[in-house]
């Protein structure tokens, strides 16, 4: 997993994380983006439901329950690139039983 830098307080507690970070953006119970060389980086595969999108993974499924904008995630709940039909990515929260891995 990567490593990514805290900002820390006054009194030495972790306030943040890292802004690139996946815990920044998914919530602490999150993992971290996967390294770029690890073989499951940006690992094609698509979703089943709502639809059938074609996505590439960043990070390995969450462990535990995660918060997103204040909405509980069970755990197994992988950040992924989402490819838009026109083109674009974004970037969201999938259940891994919700994902077929291509490769």
């Amino acid at each position: 997993m990567r490593h990514y830098e805290h900002f820390l307080g006054h009194d030495g507690e972790i306030l943040l994380a890292d802004p690139k970070s996946a815990k920044a953006h998914w919530g602490h119970n999150q993992p971290e983006y996967l390294e770029q060389d690890d073989p499951h980086f940006l690992r094609k595969g698509h979703t089943t439901f709502p639809h059938s999108a074609v996505v590439y993974q960043l990070t390995e499924p969450s462990p535990i329950a995660s918060y997103y904008f204040d909405k509980p995630l069970d755990e197994g709940v992988v950040i992924v690139e989402e490819q838009q039909y026109s083109g674009g990515y974004s970037e969201c929260g999938i259940h891994k039983s919700k994902i077929v891995w291509d490769e």
